[in-house]
């Protein structure tokens, strides 16, 4: 089984967030936005000019790994029928956000597609806080988490 690499958008806001794991596969955007598996680890980001425009291309779950083990926040697939998937943000133990399916042009129909969502959901509050001049652990304060 082969485990699903996040999108370039998402390894994009992951990269602007300080996405450092390491990750043996790269989107290089001049070459067609193709994924290079077994590349060489770009993590962090070696300072040559030449190299940077790659982008890592981590799994969605190290992904996932990243966002609880450095934000201390959980975002968590959910099944919400036999078809379909939705997603939970948690920050140690509280619940933050629910993802609401309006209409069926909404419904998350994989694991996977659930898990991708809520990661980019995240992506955007973070990058928008950090935008507005917010440092990460001021930024996790000042959301409103249910």
């Amino acid at each position: 089984m082969k485990l699903k690499r996040v999108s370039l958008e998402l390894a994009k806001h992951l990269k602007a967030l300080g996405f450092d794991l390491e990750c043996r596969a790269l989107y290089r955007p001049y070459c067609g936005d193709m994924v290079y598996e077994n590349s060489i680890n770009i993590n962090p980001i070696a300072p040559e000019p030449a190299h940077n425009d790659w982008v890592s291309a981590p799994t969605l779950e190290l992904a996932k790994m990243w966002f609880r083990e450095v934000h201390q926040i959980l975002i968590e697939p959910t099944p919400i029928t036999k078809k379909y998937f939705s997603y939970k943000i948690y920050r140690e133990g509280e619940k933050f956000h629910t993802c609401k399916l309006t209409g069926n042009n909404n419904h998350l129909n994989t694991y996977e597609d659930a898990l991708e969502a809520g990661i980019m959901y995240m992506c955007e509050i973070m990058i928008e806080c950090n935008r507005a001049g917010k440092r990460a652990e001021e930024i996790k304060k000042n959301i409103k988490w249910e």
